[in-house]
């Protein structure tokens, strides 16, 4: 392995093990109505006054990262639909099973996604899931959160990819 290799894979394990969030579960949101899509919400723990979600399944015992710190996280990103008058949830990401590429730093199968929180790389749910937001407490380093996030704090009206407009969405 040449040189700038072995110093990025040491780099990459030293910002891994000192801000690792662990398997964030669950960026949901509130559910919107929406014709084919369900309207039940169901609360994880506290809520935000913005409809933030949010549930610890671990709380870490390191440090909570402070704005513009790399994290690195794990997830699996889903909504429900109603299918058969019954909600179903649709997987629509999944950092440990297939690629992701949000342009930060690139992920690739199997590994977490790595970005500098609080700088707008990724939703304002996510943001405020890991940086806490005033109703909700920071993570800590090798937590494990479980989010639902609102549509205003995910994609709003427009949705992405096969996430469709006005959908809250639940990141694990």
């Amino acid at each position: 392995m040449d040189n700038n290799k072995a110093t990025f894979v040491l780099l990459l394990l030293w910002m891994t093990s000192f801000l690792l969030m662990e398997e964030i579960v669950a960026f949901t949101t509130t559910r919107v109505p929406a014709a084919a899509y369900s309207t039940t919400t169901t609360s994880l723990g506290p809520t935000a006054s913005n409809g933030l979600f949010y549930e610890d399944l671990i709380v870490g015992d390191g440090p909570s990262p402070s704005f513009g710190d790399s994290v690195s996280i794990h997830y699996k990103g889903t909504y429900y639909a109603c299918e058969n008058n019954k909600e179903e949830p649709i997987e629509f990401e999944n950092s440990r099973e297939s690629k992701v590429n949000r342009g930060v730093v690139g992920a690739t199968e199997g590994m977490p996604i790595i970005f500098p929180v609080g700088k707008g790389k990724v939703i304002e749910g996510w943001e405020q899931g890991i940086l806490g937001n005033g109703d909700i407490p920071p993570m800590r380093v090798g937590g494990r959160r479980t989010l639902r996030i609102p549509a205003a704090l995910a994609y709003g009206d427009e949705g992405r990819g096969g996430i469709p407009g006005n959908q809250d969405i639940e990141f694990d």
